[in-house]
């Protein structure tokens, strides 16, 4: 009698778990892949990136020409101003940036980093 018992727990139990994966599954959002590409003609210390109101920064980034990161941004607010601060022996230049403008397309997204300004490329 225990045992029948035990059985029938384990397969409701596991029933009701593959209903929850199957049925219910959680939205997954990528968000936006972006790379930073440094043409600048220097190494720098750290890389910091405004996009909106969305700010983070990429610490040590030497002996990298290209570095990645993901943004998960929000509808509204099209076009984004980009904002892009080189960080070198606690000093910072900002590079102008061509502005933020793909919500909903799918793909990456290159910023070359040259002065005076940082160009946009989508890629694939």
């Amino acid at each position: 009698m225990k045992k029948a018992t035990v059985i029938c727990l384990f397969v409701f139990l596991g029933f009701w778990i593959f209903s929850k994966i199957q049925f219910n599954p959680q939205p997954f959002e990528w968000g936006h892949s972006f790379t930073f590409r440094n043409e600048l003609g220097f190494e720098f210390d750290s890389l910091e990136i405004v996009l909106g109101e969305i700010k983070s920064t990429i610490p040590n980034p030497k002996n990298f020409q290209d570095l990645e990161c993901n943004f998960d941004l929000k509808k509204g607010s099209y076009p984004l101003n980009v904002i892009l601060k080189v960080y070198v022996d606690g000093q910072f230049q900002t590079l102008k940036a061509d502005s933020f403008n793909c919500y909903n397309c799918d793909g990456s997204h290159l910023y070359i980093l040259k002065f005076p300004q940082a160009k946009y490329s989508f890629l694939h």
